[in-house]
């Protein structure tokens, strides 16, 4: 029976049930919208590409960039853009990545995605406005065109970033962090690096 339920989730390509992430793979819509936002903020001029999140916000980006491009990766002077992700609030590391942010020459250098299903994770809203802190010493301007919120539609974050002007992106609502990776979450961040 269970089964049955499954194919006749796959077969509505609708996002109304828990197992709804079995849609993400064949959603052109969502792909489309990936792509157009892909186009808008990713440069030639592109060095970071940040993810700012946790648990299946990040994870699941992080998996495939890592089978992809090695633990090596930051060791590899020549080949840009590098992903990077702000999920832990360790102090040193945070201010390594601000020295790193520091470095840089245009606000182009660097995208920003700031990913929460819940659009209030605790973790995630104070990296984030470290980052941005950040940025705003380097550039002396807020970098509000660096960044993409993705979170579910109607979240303190997605009412936040769309108050700021900040482009976003949705999480279709059924679909769990941990099941995120084929939805904007795991696709934006990839695609900002060259994945296909």
């Amino acid at each position: 029976a269970y089964t049955a339920r499954l194919r006749q989730i796959r077969q509505s390509d609708a996002y109304d049930e828990p197992e709804s992430s079995l849609n993400l793979p064949t959603d052109s819509t969502l792909l489309e919208q990936v792509k157009t936002v892909a186009g808008q903020k990713v440069t030639p001029a592109l060095k970071y590409s940040i993810v700012v999140g946790i648990g299946g916000s990040s994870q699941g980006a992080r998996a495939v960039y890592d089978a992809l491009f090695g633990a090596r990766d930051m060791l590899e002077p020549a080949r840009f853009p590098k992903m990077l992700f702000a999920e832990t609030t360790d102090p040193e590391w945070l201010a390594a990545m601000g020295q790193l942010l520091e470095t840089l020459e245009a606000p182009e250098n660097v995208l920003v995605m700031v990913i929460s299903k819940s659009g209030g994770t605790t973790e995630t809203v104070a990296n984030f406005e470290i980052v941005m802190q950040a940025l705003h010493g380097t550039f002396g301007q807020p970098s509000k065109e660096r960044v993409v919120a993705i979170t579910d539609e109607g979240s303190k974050l997605w009412e936040a970033a769309g108050a700021k002007g900040i482009a976003r992106l949705a999480i279709p609502a059924p679909v769990g962090g941990r099941y995120s990776v084929l939805s904007a979450v795991g696709l934006l961040p990839l695609a900002s690096v060259g994945i296909d």
